[in-house]
């Protein structure tokens, strides 16, 4: 394990949850079909692999987007 690694997963919130689609979907207020395209886009953050056939969004990052999406149309 590179030191880089370690340094990275230390620095990771210990509360950190992951979502599931519904949760996210919920969350955003976005329908399905527009939420994959913002993911396809690149304009969404990349979905986390956590099971063999299943996916999650980290929480944080979810939020990120949010309160982006806030900032943008405060301007």
């Amino acid at each position: 394990m590179s030191n880089q690694t370690t340094t990275n997963e230390t620095s990771l919130n210990r509360n950190e949850r992951i979502l599931r689609i519904r949760d996210v979907l919920y969350r955003t207020g976005l329908s399905r079909s527009v939420f994959y395209l913002h993911v396809k886009d690149g304009t969404f953050p990349a979905p986390v692999k956590i099971g063999k056939r299943s996916v999650g969004w980290v929480e944080s990052l979810v939020q990120v987007w949010i309160n982006e999406q806030i900032a943008q149309v405060r301007k």
